[in-house]
């Protein structure tokens, strides 16, 4: 069982106004030093507009470049909370490119392969914006006693949420949530448009079971968030 903490990711990636391959073109009357590509970018928990770079767990995002008639590659990143950035100064002629999300330890969280485009002599290229789209489990949580009364985790002496995700017969995902946490959790890197087996635990310090929820088949698409609600646990 892989285990891994709590906190961001998958795919489902939009883009907004790029330009297809041209052939060739003499461009205008810029130097060198202007042919560039730009780029722009947005990232978001799916269902979630406010999301930041931040929330998702972002860190850096990194412009890969290929020119097709020499098979050169070019790497730029940026921060991700820059929202856009400029690639170095190239040679005019055709390149194909992609856009890749990242957090803080280098881990892929999601990316976009372009079409071919054309960077002509003396002037920039817009790539157009791009929209990373992030897919994750969102949970909540409540304890309360077989009669009812609610618990808080001291209470109940719980320390850990644990949700423990399963694609067919794959291994086991575990993700570890601070019991205490008031809004509950996101997972990180969640694969879109399959399905999932998902069971929650209740867990004290030494990681006993307290309290466990039935395996739950969730469908995951690349739309709609994939929350599991409040989860009830029961403790004697």
């Amino acid at each position: 069982m892989y285990r891994k903490n709590s906190t961001v990711f998958a795919f489902g990636v939009i883009l907004v106004g790029a330009l297809a391959l041209g052939a060739g073109g003499c461009g205008g009357g810029g130097s060198p030093q202007d042919q560039v590509f730009t780029v722009s970018w947005t990232v978001q928990f799916i269902g979630d507009p406010a999301s930041t770079c931040d929330s998702v767990g972002a860190a850096q995002v990194d412009l890969d470049l290929l020119d097709v008639g020499t098979s050169q590659a070019f790497h730029d990143n940026f921060p991700c909370s820059a929202a856009r950035g400029t690639s170095r100064a190239l040679a005019a002629g055709d390149y194909t490119w992609a856009l890749r999300l990242r957090d803080s330890s280098g881990a892929l969280i999601s990316e976009y392969v372009g079409n071919g485009i054309t960077l002509f002599r003396g002037s920039g290229q817009p790539l157009g914006g791009v929209k990373f789209g992030i897919q994750s489990f969102k949970l909540s949580w409540s304890i309360q006693r077989v009669s009812g009364a609610l618990l808080t985790c001291a209470q109940a002496g719980a320390t850990t949420v644990e949700l423990q995700t399963q694609i067919g017969t794959m291994p086991v995902v575990a993700y570890d949530f601070d019991c205490n946490e008031p809004t509950g959790g996101s997972t990180t890197a969640i694969t879109p448009n399959v399905t999932y087996n998902v069971v929650a635990q209740l867990l004290d310090a030494s990681k006993k079971v307290l309290s466990a929820t039935a395996t739950r088949v969730f469908p995951v698409d690349d739309h709609t968030r994939a929350d599991l609600g409040p989860i009830a646990f029961s403790v004697n």
